[in-house]
């Protein structure tokens, strides 16, 4: 059983579903996507609603640009779009690389900062953009991202628990800013990371065991922070 977005004025749902609160739908049949607070992606026999991020995301504001403007050609989904345009809203003042996107161009793949493999949104490069405010839990709904880097900007609060969810990524770079809190252990769930950057910033606390799962990572960079106990002899 998968979860997904409804747009119910653009998208035709599988039968045999479950209307949740705030215009959300439970699909209950269909292989037609995944919500991003799954372990898995998937709401097992044994997972609650809860487990699965409470159901699918709201649907998008149906007057957006992301539901009127969004080409059809894209590989970028409804669901992507409006992460990407939450991001947009927050820091597009402030930001240059931010300011091109949602013009003339009808596919996200042409922004500045994106890249688009065949089939699949898998690279958000913002570094150095002038980003501020917190990381949006948002960005765990590009699923098939591989490399997030937005090292170099003016961010702040927690890394989300979240982002655990985008399980094809490679690379995480969110160094040389300003975040808080500790490093989530969830990050250990992302079994493909090959560099992990979050080095520069004022996290705290332990390194997570759960790290000893990253068996592909070949860079990992934590130094000035203010993490204390020891590190994972495996690690070193």
């Amino acid at each position: 059983m998968r979860c997904r977005s409804c747009v119910a004025f653009a998208l035709t749902c599988f039968t045999m579903f479950t209307a949740c609160s705030e215009r959300k739908v439970l699909v209950t049949t269909g292989d037609i996507g995944t919500t991003p607070s799954c372990s898995d992606g998937i709401k097992n026999n044994n997972e609650t609603n809860t487990d699965c991020g409470g159901g699918c995301p709201a649907c998008p504001d149906p007057d957006s640009w992301c539901v009127t403007t969004l080409s059809a050609d894209s590989v970028v989904s409804v669901t992507e779009c409006t992460a990407l345009e939450e991001l947009h809203n927050t820091n597009s003042a402030n930001s240059s690389q931010l300011r091109g996107w949602f013009s003339n161009d009808a596919d996200p793949c042409g922004w500045t900062g994106i890249d688009c493999g065949e089939n699949a949104l898998t690279a958000l490069n913002l570094s150095n953009a002038s980003l501020s405010g917190s990381i949006s839990p948002a960005l765990a709904n590009l699923a098939s991202l591989r490399i997030l880097n937005l090292a170099g900007n003016n961010l702040t609060g927690d890394i989300p628990n979240e982002l655990a969810a985008l399980k094809s990524l490679e690379v995480l770079n969110v160094s040389d800013n300003d975040l808080t809190g500790s490093i989530p252990s969830v990050l250990g769930s992302l079994v493909n990371l090959t560099e992990l950057d979050l080095a520069e910033n004022r996290l705290g606390g332990n390194i997570p065991e759960k790290f000893l799962y990253l068996t592909k990572l070949t860079t990992l960079r934590l130094n000035n922070n203010f993490l204390y106990g020891r590190v994972p002899v495996e690690l070193e």
